[in-house]
C-alpha cells in the first residue's frame, strides 16, 4: 500500500450555475409584482396608503436585481429603479381599480374586465399628489442605491 492509496480522490469542483442577462431582470420583476400586490392589499384592507410600502418594493427589487445579477454597476441600479417605479405605479393602479370598485359597488374582477384603459388612466393621474411623487422617486432611489452602494 503506498502513500497515495491512503487519501480519498478528490471531489468533483462544484458547478456554478451560469446566470442569463434577464435573470436580474426577471428577480426584480417578480420582487416589484409582488410588491405591488401587497400595496394593493393593504391599500383595500386598510385603505390606506403607506409610503412604507414603496420604500420597502425599492428594497425588494433592489435585493432581487442585486441577488441575480450579482452586479453593482449603474445599469443594474438603473433596472432597479426602473422596476420599483413600475411596481409602484402597478399598486397604485390596482389601487384606483379597488377604490372605484367600492364607489361603484361593483366586483373588482368585473371592473378590471370592463373598465376603459383611459378612464383608469385619467383616475390614476387625478389622484397622484405631490406625495404620490414622492413615494414613487423615493422608491427609484432606493432601489438604485441599494444596488449600487458597494457591499461592507
Amino acid at each position: 500500500m503506498s502513500v497515495v492509496d491512503d487519501y480519498a480522490p478528490l471531489p468533483p469542483p462544484a458547478v456554478v450555475p451560469r446566470r442569463g442577462p434577464l435573470a436580474p431582470v426577471a428577480a426584480g420583476l417578480g420582487a416589484a409584482v409582488a410588491g405591488a400586490l401587497v400595496w394593493f392589499a393593504l391599500a383595500v384592507l386598510l385603505d390606506v396608503r403607506l409610503a412604507l410600502v414603496g420604500l420597502a418594493i425599492g428594497v425588494a427589487v433592489a435585493w432581487a436585481v442585486r441577488r441575480a445579477g450579482g452586479g453593482t454597476t449603474p445599469a443594474y441600479g438603473a433596472l432597479a429603479a426602473a422596476l420599483a417605479l413600475l411596481g409602484c405605479a402597478l399598486g397604485h393602479l390596482l389601487e384606483e381599480y379597488a377604490r372605484l370598485a367600492r364607489y361603484l359597488d361593483t366586483g373588482l374582477g368585473y371592473l378590471i374586465r370592463h373598465a376603459p384603459v383611459s378612464l383608469m388612466r385619467e383616475l390614476w393621474l387625478r389622484d397622484a399628489s405631490f406625495f404620490t411623487w414622492l413615494i414613487f422617486g423615493l422608491a427609484a432611489f432606493t432601489a438604485f442605491r441599494g444596488v449600487v452602494r458597494p457591499r461592507r
